[in-house]
């Protein structure tokens, strides 16, 4: 998604009321609340992924950064309607090595360590929250990616002890090698994968994306999933994103998709057998959408690529934050975003 965000895009939220034809109806409620403009807190950035530590204490990654690391965000939120109320950078963690295009990031509290995903090379780095690296990273961990479609998620499972990631596009070795365009209407296959600590694969799930909803020639076009949260009891939050951009620029979109899947109700695939219209692909729920257009009147336009678990509230409802990527505020243009979704 890095070389569609240096385009001028603006817009305006509006709920989206489409969706795929194997989503079930939503059994929970959701609340939405307005989304924050960073500029007021925040120095500018290419914040594509975000996991909460402790506390009010969140580690963010920027995918444009030229050493891997993470940046540590003091973000608070009102105990009540899960409401961002201010955001603090506290400051940039690096082990001084050269940046992966860091998309996507995770927490185990349990050995009290960062997983960083860099899509340059589909590997993980773990690092103390310091951010001096333990020495334990992975190789690949998606072979197959397309350019610019590998690692963009990541998520630690403390109930299980996994960490959880999945391409955002169709790797080549699957569905024949078609992948979603503007223009063919191909959903994306993909595999949701569960790690043990040495990142070694335990499991393996199958996930179609949306049909797309566009099926017009586009100058840049991206579909697939942005970003991955695990709740308390194990299941998985998968945020999609259909982004369309014309030549003229104006009149792009962005739809955002928020489903609910369950990997313990879900067959496992196999790695080696290619995925197809026959694999049995996760049963998902819709909770939430939105989409964001071009328009000459507004500045509102935010692409969330990072999203994670916040607190819970005090009527014990679930906060989910929401971040979207500017790719450094384009141009003075993009803004950076970040809001919260209550799940009750």
């Amino acid at each position: 998604m890095k070389k569609l965000l240096t385009y001028f895009l603006t817009g305006a939220m509006t709920l989206v009321t489409s969706a795929s034809a194997i989503a079930q109806t939503s059994v929970m409620t959701i609340h939405e609340n307005d989304a924050v403009n960073l500029r007021r807190f925040v120095p500018k950035g290419s914040y594509s992924g975000i996991t909460r530590l402790s506390g009010n204490t969140y580690a963010v990654v920027s995918d444009s950064e030229q050493r891997d690391g993470f940046f540590k965000f003091n973000i608070i939120i009102d105990s009540v309607t899960g409401e961002i109320q201010t955001v603090e950078n506290i400051g940039f963690y690096s082990s001084e090595t050269t940046g992966r295009d860091a998309e996507c990031v995770a927490y185990n509290p349990v050995r009290k360590t960062i997983y960083v995903g860099g899509e340059k090379n589909n590997s993980v780095v773990e690092y103390d929250v310091n951010g001096l690296s333990t020495g334990r990273r992975s190789g690949n961990l998606i072979p197959g990616t397309r350019s610019n479609e590998g690692m963009e998620s990541l998520c630690f499972d403390t109930k299980n002890n996994l960490l959880w990631t999945i391409s955002e596009g169709t790797l080549t070795s699957d569905n024949n090698g078609n992948h979603a365009t503007a223009t063919n209407g191909v959903a994306n296959m993909l595999r949701l994968s569960a790690y043990d600590v040495n990142f070694k694969k335990v499991r393996e799930f199958a996930y179609k994306t949306d049909t797309p909803e566009n099926l017009k020639k586009a100058q840049h076009y991206a579909m697939g999933v942005s970003e991955i949260a695990v709740l308390d009891d194990g299941r998985i939050l998968v945020l999609e994103r259909e982004a369309w951009v014309p030549r003229i620029k104006y009149g792009a979109w962005v739809v955002c998709k928020l489903y609910l899947v369950d990997p313990s109700t879900s067959k496992t695939v196999s790695s080696s057998v290619a995925l197809n219209n026959e694999s049995p692909f996760m049963q998902k729920t819709l909770l939430w959408a939105c989409n964001t257009t071009m328009s000459f009147n507004g500045l509102n336009w935010a692409n969330y690529e990072g999203m994670c678990l916040g607190p819970k509230l005090r009527d014990g409802s679930q906060t989910v934050i929401l971040i979207s990527d500017s790719q450094d505020r384009y141009q003075g243009i993009l803004q950076d975003w970040i809001k919260t979704i209550v799940i009750k």
